[in-house]
Formats: structure tokens, sequence, C-alpha cells
């Protein structure tokens, strides 16, 4: 079981998320991503009790130190996320800060970068029922990519109204979740590579669209336009430097 503190001292002052993992034994704690400074400000509400206290946890790691200040900050869900019922991750309980982490609880925040929470933002329908009022906090500014993903719920976990074994929509799903752990592992060399090939994808597929288009069109000779019918980016799509050159 959790045990709840509340977010008041002794002296009624409110105490914060780090102080509270101070206090459940995590001392010293390196709080250097934007997230972890933004988590360890907000107001306590338990100490974090792992399930097995024998075991030493890596909090040399940035996300690992993220889940841990989301723990003892966050709002129990009202019915844990499958890992959590599970009994996966570090802590008991199942907590989610909303907002924050992708919509992923605490312990799978920690122990798969969230990825793998029924509750992670990808799987918004099982997201929404995780915490019933929303955290009221500093983070206020992030409350505007619910209402956006809502919008894309209907379409179901295989996404932009495929089936689940859309290859397509698996390759956004993927490029999300890669994105999201190079953010924050702040790997800009990582970053920058997935963007790129996330781009070059994007113009395989528009290129393969407009060869079809050219396919269905009448009178269309293929050997008119052999690189169109391999699916190969369009020159139009090469940009200015070859042409500069």
């Amino acid at each position: 079981m959790e045990a709840p503190m509340g977010g008041h001292g002794s002296g009624g002052l409110p105490r914060t998320a780090e102080v509270l993992a101070s206090e459940s034994g995590y001392a010293a704690l390196l709080i250097d991503s934007a997230l972890a400074k933004r988590l360890a400000s907000n107001e306590g509400a338990r100490l974090a009790v792992q399930r097995r206290q024998d075991q030493n946890l890596n909090l040399k790691r940035r996300s690992n130190v993220e889940a841990l200040l989301a723990h003892v900050s966050g709002q129990e869900a009202h019915s844990p996320c499958k890992s959590c019922h599970k009994g996966y991750g570090p802590w008991n309980g199942c907590v989610v800060v909303n907002g924050q982490t992708c919509g992923s609880c605490a312990n799978c925040w920690f122990n798969a970068s969230g990825s793998r929470c029924s509750f992670h933002e990808n799987n918004l329908p099982q997201h929404m029922p995780a915490i019933g009022v929303p955290q009221v906090s500093a983070n206020t500014s992030f409350a505007g990519t619910a209402p956006m993903a809502a919008g894309m719920a209907p379409a179901g976990p295989g996404g932009f109204g495929q089936s689940g074994a859309d290859p397509i929509a698996q390759i956004f799903k993927d490029a999300i979740d890669r994105v999201t752990a190079d953010v924050r592992a702040n790997d800009a060399h990582a970053l920058f590579h997935l963007r790129i090939e996330t781009a070059a994808r994007q113009l395989a597929l528009v290129s393969a669209e407009y060869a079809a288009f050219l396919a269905q069109q009448p009178g269309h000779d293929p050997s008119q336009h052999p690189h169109d019918a391999e699916g190969s980016v369009p020159e139009a799509a090469m940009g200015e430097e070859e042409n500069d050159a």
C-alpha cells in the first residue's frame, strides 16, 4: 500500500515532490531535466514505497528520477494500468500526473519510458479515465494536448481509420515513441536522425501515391516516368540545393 502524506508538513508549509522523494529514502537526486524540475516543485502527495525493499533503483537515469517525482506528486489512478495490475514497476500503486509523461503512469515511465503503459496517450481511450479530476499545477499549458488527441481517438489503437495491422499507422506510432525517448534523453543527434528518417518515409509515401495516381490517368505511359513507377522521390521534392549546385 501507498503511504499518503498530504502536501503539508508540521509547520503547515507545503512539501514538494523533491522533499517527499528524499523522505522516501532517495536522497541527493540529480534533477536536471526540464520535466524533473517541473515535477520536483509540485506539491507532494505521498511517500514512495517500493514493492521490493531490497531493490536498488538506478536513479542516475533522468527518466527514472522523473518517474520517482511523478510517483510522489501525482494522482492515484481509479484502476491500475495493465502493467501495475501485474505487479510491474518499482513502487506500490499506479500514479499519473496529468499532462506529463505522455499520460503513462510513474511505474511505466520508470520501466519502459511509458511506451508500454495502457494509459499512454497513444492509447487515449484507455488513458482518459485514469484520473477523474485534472490535477491543477503550473503545467496547465500542456492541457491543450488532450483535445487535439481526442479528435484522433475514433481511429482506435490501429490509428488513422485503419485496422490494427496497418503498417503505416505502426510506423507513425513507433516514430512518436522514439521521438519521445530521444527528447527525454536530450540526444540532439538521434533526434535529427529520426526527423530525417520520418521525413524520408513521408516523401516515399507521397511518391508512391503520386505514382499510383499517374497510373490511373487515361493514356499514361509508365515508360515516360520510370522513377515515379518505382516509387522514388519526384524531382520537385528534392529541394533547391541540387539546382543551385
